[in-house]
């Protein structure tokens, strides 16, 4: 799960400021469509299947919640910058592998 408008440090700052700055308006139609789109684009739409945003309100706040169904049928591929990049997460890291780690990688989670 991914919460947008919590800190770190748990203090529900609420999703106002990203509202307005979403691009497309300033309320939370466009704060989703702007979010869904970024997120298809970056990772594929076929895996969006695979994930559901809500909006939970908490001290009169409003967030956002990303979840992840489980794990994908297939590698999901980032999209950054006209390229490709493969992360996997380990304990509290995240890493990017590259070259043989990669087919490695797919090999044993999805052979």
């Amino acid at each position: 799960e991914l919460f947008i408008g919590v800190r770190d440090d748990h203090e529900i700052l609420g999703l106002e400021n990203d509202f307005k700055v979403s691009g497309r308006g300033k309320d939370k139609d466009a704060f989703l469509l702007v979010l869904d789109n970024l997120i298809s684009e970056q990772i594929g739409a076929v895996h969006m299947a695979n994930i559901s945003i809500e909006f939970p309100v908490i001290d009169g706040k409003e967030i956002a919640v990303i979840k992840v169904a489980g794990k994908a049928g297939t590698p999901v591929w980032l999209k950054n910058e006209g390229k490709q990049q493969f992360y996997i997460r380990r304990s509290a890291s995240t890493i990017e592998l590259h070259g043989e780690d990669v087919h490695r990688y797919i090999s044993d989670h999805w052979g």
